[in-house]
């Protein structure tokens, strides 16, 4: 009993939570911050529950409105994957001794999703049910909607990291390097000395970690690969992590451009999702990409687009049905009011 108790507390799942509890307080806080809003407890009063609860696209609610609300919140647990990626795997070298150890990572870092998977999912049952007054069906479809919009979103992930990512078998075997300019563009956590991490006493304590089957594996020791292998792998998986952050952030933007369509306008609390995983993306790539410079970088950052957005390029003016706007305006002052 106490050796399944340990093999339990030292897993990679259970210390990949414990981690992050201790670390990553911004990321556990936003994940708070949504429980707040879904259950009612916070922003009640201003309708944000019903926002992801009760979704419309085009004035309707149901299969298509989950869908895009699961594809949203897909989006959004994979920025908590790629972010925390980011910033935590150097602390688990024996990841980079797997074949797909970014697949790998984000099977063993389910604890905090799924849980908050499983309280949504109650949560629209329960408002479903109770609020619209909707038979069994109905909810089933919902949820049905809810998950295959999240398995739509994940497929586009494995699609993308299955052909990009490396692992050690393909530098051992190719014998292959980062390109100069790549080593240029992940610069991120040049202080983390691999020689020291990848031996066990001073990296965190795991002895098991689930695969792709989600079936328990015994971690092995990676003190006979070289370090520079090692950073090599997790370097060029970064890389991959920082452009598909990149690719959400341009297409938020595409969202924002083709507004005046109807199709494009997306449920509230999908908008809500994908603002908080392209939020939860740029402080992971700040933090990964500056280190203790971080803070400032996001300060000068927060004044650089406070003093971009006063210019017209920046503007974009929301036209009134019906108005002719080819003709000369007419001045606005105190004469012409007391004309009219």
């Amino acid at each position: 009993m106490k050796k399944w108790l340990n093999n339990i507390y030292f897993s990679f799942p259970v210390q990949l939570a414990i981690l992050h509890l201790r670390s990553q307080m911004i990321f556990i806080g936003i994940w708070i911050t949504l429980a707040l809003f879904i259950s009612g407890v916070a922003g009640a009063r201003f309708g944000f529950p019903s926002l992801f609860l009760d979704p419309e696209y085009l004035g309707k609610v149901g299969f298509t409105s989950f869908f895009i609300i699961g594809a949203s919140f897909a989006q959004f647990f994979m920025s908590w994957h790629l972010a925390t990626y980011l910033l935590t795997a150097h602390h688990f070298p024996f990841l980079a001794s797997l074949s797909r150890p970014f697949t790998k990572y984000c099977i063993n870092n389910f604890i905090i999703p799924a849980g908050f998977f499983l309280f949504y999912v109650g949560k629209v049952s329960y408002f479903q049910v109770t609020y619209g007054e909707l038979p069994a069906s109905d909810v089933m479809l919902y949820t049905l909607g809810l998950m295959s919009g999240m398995l739509s979103t994940l497929l586009l992930y494995a699609f993308y990291f299955r052909f990009t990512n490396r692992d050690i078998s393909y530098y051992e075997r190719k014998q292959k390097h980062l390109p100069h300019f790549v080593e240029g563009m992940v610069p991120g956590r040049r202080n983390v000395d691999i020689d020291y991490i990848k031996q066990p006493e001073h990296s965190e304590r795991v002895q098991i970690y689930l695969n792709e089957f989600m079936r328990p594996k015994i971690v092995r020791s990676v003190e006979h690969y070289r370090s520079e292998l090692i950073k090599r792998i997790f370097k060029q998986n970064h890389l991959n992590a920082l452009i598909f952050i990149l690719l959400t952030v341009f297409g938020l933007i595409l969202l924002g451009l083709l507004i005046d369509y109807p199709a494009s306008r997306i449920p509230a609390g999908a908008s809500i999702f994908i603002m908080l995983s392209i939020f939860m993306a740029f402080i992971g790539a700040i933090t990964y990409w500056f280190s203790e410079w971080s803070i400032p970088v996001v300060i000068g950052l927060m004044f650089l687009i406070n003093y971009l957005t006063g210019f017209d390029l920046l503007h974009r003016d929301n036209l009134v049905y019906g108005m002719d706007y080819g003709m000369q305006p007419v001045e606005y002052n105190s004469e012409q009011l007391h004309e009219i």
